[in-house]
């Protein structure tokens, strides 16, 4: 069975051939625009592969059209573009004439190979550009291809998942990142105990006799740091598990669901007694930045004030420099609710969706999350909202109540830090 990237839709009952039948409506599919290293949120690119997998190439075609429309760069645009006019020679070699399709597959390779020569880390949104290249070549010399001849199989790995991608969009400013063969390393250099800032993001789950050997890999990676918790991470469909083995004390596995909507949320309106606004004076940012270092300080003990004072500081930093807004509501002059959300022109981002535990259950995240959602789309209208919540909780159900839908899950695998 051929494999699916976008089940949200089922394939059309018939394929449409052009002149023969009648045209199907056009489709109201999204088509987000999006940087190539986001590709896994681009609903219209991921839809077209499975049209164009299942020989559905004029639909196909048209779902790519959307994409190519919406492409920020000139390098993502020669792809899609290529992609179309290889969908549009597949169909040319159903319907004929196939002279025809040996001009579009001509065409499409001339881009193909020009995206090739661009591209630095391979592989593009994906795509073995050579592979596909190499299937072109056959149809331009007029060899007969079947829709088996034609798949498109997209490699994925952890860093082109949107949770990885918009983690380190909202990571300090401070954070590097340095690539490897099989992972990347993630280093906060400011905050040596910041959760989560020290951490391997491999490009595949690893098996589980392997977690001592990539525990070592993250020591030798980061030297020598006291009070850090090692991190290991990666990315996966939602419905691929990870046989987990006993990992004894000290050592904890967690799963992370990525979600995304698109388009405004109905506005939701606060519950009685409760204030919505925007966070614009250093009186309220205050306010947060207390809110927020004592939410957490049951759970991780007195450190955690200074950590959360120290990334609240990075938050506001990164809000000035790249966009953004952070909300809150008050009870009176308490505040009891926050949220933050990271913005650009393709997606948005929410981070730190919190309500004080004495206001829960009374809908204050769903208003703060309309309420922000709504302020966003003004400016950007066809941008992807992403949010992160742990597997199984309140937090992830209320996001499934509002139409986020679960795109990948997050592996976290953390070994407490070791006194030294």
């Amino acid at each position: 069975m051929t494999r699916r990237y976008f089940s949200d839709r089922s394939l059309p009952q018939e394929r449409y051939l052009p002149g023969i039948g009648q045209r199907p409506p056009e489709s109201d599919l999204h088509a987000p625009m999006l940087s190539p290293d986001r590709w896994m949120a681009n609903d219209a690119y991921l839809w077209g592969v499975d049209l164009f997998n299942a020989g559905y190439y004029w639909e196909a075609h048209e779902a790519w059209e959307a994409a190519w429309h919406a492409a920020p760069g000139d390098t993502q645009k020669s792809f899609l573009q290529a992609l179309v006019q290889y969908a549009a020679g597949m169909l040319k070699f159903r319907s004929g004439p196939k002279k025809t399709a040996a001009v579009l597959a001509e065409r499409s390779l001339a881009r193909l190979e020009g995206v090739k020569a661009q591209v630095e880390q391979p592989p593009y949104m994906g795509c073995d550009l050579g592979s596909i290249i190499a299937v072109l070549r056959r149809m331009y010399d007029g060899e007969v291809l079947e829709t088996a001849d034609a798949q498109l199989v997209l490699s994925t790995r952890s860093r082109d998942y949107l949770g990885a991608v918009t983690d380190r969009w909202t990571q300090p400013e401070c954070t590097r990142y340095l690539e490897r063969d099989g992972y990347l390393v993630a280093d906060t250099p400011e905050f040596r105990a910041y959760y989560g800032g020290h951490y391997l993001l491999l490009d595949r789950a690893p098996q589980p006799t392997q977690l001592e050997m990539w525990f070592k890999r993250w020591e030798d990676e980061r030297g020598a740091l006291p009070g850090t918790s090692r991190y290991l991470v990666w990315e996966d469909e939602p419905d691929v598990t990870w046989d987990a083995p006993d990992l004894g004390d000290g050592t904890v596995y967690q799963r992370i669901p990525t979600m995304v909507r698109m388009g405004a949320i109905d506005r939701v309106p606060p519950p009685e007694g409760i204030v919505l606004k925007r966070i614009s004076n250093d009186d309220d940012w205050a306010k947060l930045v207390a809110f927020g270092s004592e939410l957490y300080v049951p759970e991780h003990g007195d450190a955690y004030r200074e950590f959360a004072r120290w990334r609240y500081d990075q938050y506001r930093r990164a809000l000035r420099h790249s966009g953004g807004s952070w909300w809150a509501a008050f009870a009176g002059d308490e505040l009891v609710g926050s949220l933050g959300l990271f913005e650009s022109p393709g997606l948005l981002r929410f981070q730190e969706v919190q309500v004080a535990d004495s206001q829960r259950k009374r809908g204050i995240a769903t208003a703060l999350l309309s309420r922000a959602l709504a302020s966003a789309h003004v400016r950007f209208k066809k941008a992807t909202a992403v949010i992160c919540p742990e597997e199984g909780s309140g937090a992830e159900r209320i996001y499934q109540r509002l139409g986020f839908r679960t795109i990948s899950v997050g592996h976290w695998v953390m070994r407490s830090a070791k006194t030294e």
